[in-house]
């Protein structure tokens, strides 16, 4: 039950860590991903710091038409290929959705290892009654 406890520990941990950089790389990605190298080249982290930058750079491109033009396949034909004026749209970067990866990966794990509720019948078998 120890390592259980641990370990979600870690989890709840690595959750509140990856939410605080989504926050950072969505409010400002050009502060964050400067501080977040030089984090990562102080540890001796040479590549891992290349990585990131690479990837911090390169955005996905999300927005209605582009979603309706990945999930048809052929979209030069009618509804998909009229642009619907002033839609939304984000970029976001690639680090960014994989940290919302992770994040919903690590929120999942604690929600199934979260303790399970004991009958009253075995409660009370463990009292004595």
């Amino acid at each position: 039950m120890g390592a259980t406890s641990l370990f979600k520990g870690l989890l709840w941990i690595l959750s509140a860590t990856l939410s605080l950089f989504i926050a950072a790389m969505t409010v400002s990605p050009q502060e964050a991903v400067a501080n977040i190298m030089r984090w990562l080249a102080l540890f001796g982290l040479r590549g891992a710091s290349g990585w990131f930058s690479a990837h911090a750079s390169h955005k996905v491109h999300l927005s209605p038409n582009s979603i309706m033009h990945a999930m048809t396949a052929k979209c030069a034909t009618q509804p998909c290929a009229q642009v619907a004026g002033g839609s939304a749209s984000y970029d976001v970067p690639d680090v960014v959705l994989i940290a919302v990866t992770a994040l919903v990966a690590s929120l999942i794990l604690i929600w199934i290892m979260r303790r399970r509720p004991q009958s009253l019948l075995a409660g009370m078998e463990r009292r004595g009654f």
